[in-house]
């Protein structure tokens, strides 16, 4: 028999709120749960023997399973599941599992919420995103999964697995029960206690100060709950419950010791090289533990190679360290502790930071000193110390007289192609003189969009060498003639983006003779330079497509000293048309497809076609598709009548050399008559299906750039049955009548 102590009612509300209000619509919400409650409340108890059960899994829409998260930053807070205990360097974030009231859950089948849950398999999947850059981490090797305890009934009694995966700045660890592999073995249990289990996993943060949290902690982000008696039963829906949040930011200790103080000390600045120190002074201490974090922002400037950290002797090899660029910035991360470290009394430089630029040290560079924790024997405090930022400042060389270059972005002589993209030249504004240095040396940053990239720098002269780091183009070289021979040519990938601008960062040279450097400011012309794609398909209205049409491309205005060719044009194949068309500044264009073909050409007309028209004109069957009324208007008057019959028996005539004494040759196709083929864009809808000639239908679309589906529907003159027919062709009947 199940007995149980009535230990807190509260948890009553807590469950059956959702229940009890979707029940009531909420009306008479306080009366029930007020009732409920009070009949209710010796049953929410510590269980005593409870029983075993087999959850089945709720309809699609419901949600059973929570997972519920308690994040602990005080020892005294963790009473179960503690083998790692909350200190100043980590956080726990404690994972359970509890039953939400949904649908038409009986609360006394599952015994008030007192049993023992059974499964095949349980698996789990928690997430923490770090701060950008940061040292906060999940603690793989520490995660305590809390064996014998929740999960039982395996060989040895730990039913679960650990992963660890670290993507960027998100880390993951996938949590599991083992599957059952014997028939015979007994299922593996959760305890559950006022609908809420026994903790399954402690998992452990360890964090740095000062950066940012996820609140929650660690999150959720998959879970699957296999049912031991049907084993193909998988409940995948899930909830989150946040019992305890973390503070915002991870904390700092609340005292400051004396015994260590780290501060930065004063740089070394060269236009050639930062040197920054970090010193330190101690009363002579042991520390358990001593981090700190130093974050370099280069603004910019590209580096010769990853900063130089050195740590001069005299004190103790830290236990760990790492140094990383962080992603997508101009920032550099060195992180170091040490552990059970004895520091000497006295003050000395700890470590030295040296960063060498690539060209010069026109930007600022920026060290920002964090501090961590001192762990002593007496407890865990803030290091003293009080300047926590030192910059050098940029440094360049003094102007030049009279250099002039030029940056031009450019487009490349093959309209049309996407495969050309973008192309921007640097070459001498003054194209009658030679100009000779001694060394010459630049780094041009080039602001582009996410799809548009860098792809080579080459000069016209192969023995020059540039180098591409990221979307910068960097050269360095002595003994340098430039004149109108000599010019670098940058090739830029991408379809539909833009090059937004480019500055020159550094752009120092020293003129023959001249024995010191001097800088130069280019001119920038024609940014922003944005490549204008444009695609569809061209098919008929039964879904042949068509290829051969030759599509044209107008820009409502254009800057004719950098657009090589307007309007611009592609030919369509079987997969329609795509264009990336010359980069002016207007975004609006004019699309009209063209298509010229002999009109007697394929998909030959037939008397049958002649046919459909006289039926149409005599009401008999009418045509029933605007796209095949406007076919069979041959004299492109706006109306459909015999004398469209007449002339496009004209063409059998033409094509066939049908000889019909009614009928005469009378000489070439009218100008003012339907051309071959004619196109209309696909989502034009017509005004009046019956009569599509008033107002007259469009022949072109006037949209912005870039897009796609810019498609249209192609009407061949005279054809009735074949391609105009609003029903699907034959494959054969399609490749017949159009070769793709």
């Amino acid at each position: 028999m199940n007995t149980q102590k009535n230990i807190w009612p509260f948890h009553c509300f807590r469950t059956h709120f959702d229940s009890l209000f979707r029940k009531t619509g909420g009306g008479k919400f306080l009366f029930y749960i007020a009732l409920f409650c009070i009949v209710s409340i010796k049953g929410f108890t510590q269980c005593i023997n409870p029983p075993a059960l087999n959850i089945s899994c709720p309809g699609d829409a419901a949600k059973l399973f929570f997972v519920q998260i308690r994040n602990i930053a005080e020892p005294a807070n963790c009473a179960n599941c503690c083998s790692v205990q909350p200190t100043c360097r980590r956080v726990l974030s404690q994972v359970s599992l509890s039953i939400g009231y949904y649908g038409n859950l009986d609360p006394a089948a599952y015994n008030n919420g007192c049993f023992k849950l059974r499964y095949s398999a349980l698996n789990l999947s928690m997430q923490m995103v770090k701060e950008l850059g940061g040292i906060t981490n999940l603690n793989a090797a520490r995660t305590d999964a809390c064996p014998g305890q929740p999960l039982s009934g395996g060989a040895n009694g730990s039913n679960y697995f650990l992963k660890s995966n670290e993507v960027s700045d998100i880390t993951t660890l996938e949590l599991g029960g083992l599957y059952l592999d014997q028939p015979g073995e007994a299922p593996p249990e959760i305890i559950f206690n006022n609908w809420e289990s026994q903790v399954l996993f402690t998992m452990v943060i360890d964090y740095f100060p000062g950066e940012i949290t996820n609140t929650d902690g660690v999150y959720p982000i998959s879970f699957s709950y296999t049912n031991a008696a049907s084993p193909q039963e998988t409940c995948t829906k899930f909830g989150k419950q946040v019992v305890a949040q973390l503070p915002f930011v991870y904390p700092e200790p609340s005292t400051t010791s004396a015994e260590v103080s780290l501060n930065l000390g004063s740089p070394d600045c060269t236009d050639q090289l930062a040197t920054f120190p970090l010193r330190f002074s101690s009363t002579g201490v042991t520390a358990e533990f001593l981090d700190f974090k130093l974050r370099l922002n280069t603004n910019g400037t590209a580096i010769e190679n990853d900063p130089i950290i050195t740590f001069p002797p005299g004190f103790p090899v830290p236990t760990g360290s790492s140094f990383e660029p962080v992603s997508g910035t101009d920032e550099y991360v060195l992180y170091v502790y040490y552990e059970n470290a004895s520091f000497p009394a006295g003050a000395a430089t700890l470590l030295t930071i040296s960063v060498e630029p690539k060209v010069f040290r026109c930007q600022d560079f920026d060290l920002t000193l964090q501090k961590g924790r001192l762990v002593t024997q007496s407890g865990c405090y803030r290091p003293a110390g009080d300047n926590l930022t030192s910059v050098c400042t940029g440094q360049c060389p003094p102007p030049c007289n009279n250099i002039p270059f030029v940056l031009q972005a450019n487009v490349p002589l093959q309209q049309g192609l996407c495969a050309a993209a973008y192309t921007a030249i640097l070459n001498m504004a003054d194209l009658n003189n030679t100009y000779n240095f001694d060394r010459i040396q630049f780094q041009i940053d080039f602001d582009l969009d996410a799809d548009v990239s860098i792809t080579s720098a080459v000069f016209s002269n192969p023995s020059l060498v540039s180098q591409i780091v990221g979307n910068s183009v960097i050269f360095n070289s002595t003994g340098v003639s430039w004149n109108n021979n000599l010019y670098l040519t940058i090739d830029f990938s991408g379809q539909t983006g833009c090059i937004n601008n480019a500055v020159f960062r550094e752009f120092a040279v020293i003129p023959q003779s001249a024995n010191e450097y001097c800088s130069i400011s280019p001119s920038v012309e024609s940014f922003p330079f944005c490549m204008r794609k444009a695609s569809g398909i061209i098919a008929t209205e039964g879904g042949c497509r068509v290829n051969g049409v030759t599509v044209n491309f107008t820009p409502a205005y254009a800057d004719p000293n950098y657009c090589y060719s307007i309007p611009t044009m592609t030919v369509s194949n079987c997969d329609g048309y795509e264009a990336c068309l010359c980069p002016v500044s207007s975004t609006e264009w004019t699309i009209i497809p063209e298509k010229n073909d002999d009109l007697y050409d394929l998909p030959p007309l037939t008397e049958a076609d002649l046919m459909a028209i006289q039926q149409h004109i005599l009401n008999f069957v009418p045509l029933g598709s605007p796209y095949r009324m406007i076919a069979a208007d041959a004299t492109n008057d706006g109306i459909i009548t015999t004398y469209d019959i007449v002339e496009l028996r004209r063409l059998m005539e033409m094509k066939y050399g049908i000889s019909d004494p009614t009928i005469s040759v009378l000489g070439p196709w009218p100008s003012d008559y339907a051309p071959s083929w004619r196109f209309i864009p696909s989502d034009y809808i017509f005004p009046a299906p019956n009569f599509p000639f008033a107002p007259f239908y469009p022949y072109g679309i006037v949209t912005d750039l870039p897009a796609d589906n810019l498609n249209f529907v192609a009407v061949k003159t005279g054809a009735m049955l074949q391609s105009n027919n609003n029903t699907p062709l034959a494959i054969q009947d399609c490749i017949n009548g159009h070769p793709c």
